[in-house]
């Protein structure tokens, strides 16, 4: 069972004149809106951090959930740069 995560990576999106897949820019976002929430502030009214773990289908409390989002990041961010070196 794939996660709405990875179905929005194959969705291009446009960011700024440039296309980006929809689930990194969602992730992005999640990043700094979990860090937030780990320092005691809820980034929004609406945010939920079950919201969060059903996107992405990780479980965990909001330190874990971080740390997760940030492997997660870190996968793809390696792989982005990867794909803009010559």
């Amino acid at each position: 069972m794939n996660s709405k995560f990875i179905e929005d990576m194959h969705v291009l999106i446009d960011v700024n004149g440039k296309q980006v897949p929809k689930g990194l820019f969602h992730l992005i976002q999640t990043q700094v809106q979990v860090g937030l929430f780990c320092e005691g502030e809820k980034p929004h009214s609406e945010f939920t951090l079950k919201d969060i773990k059903d996107y992405y289908l990780i479980t965990g409390n909001r330190h874990a959930i971080l740390e997760k989002i940030n492997e997660i990041y870190n996968y793809f961010m390696d792989d982005e740069v990867k794909k803009t070196e010559p």
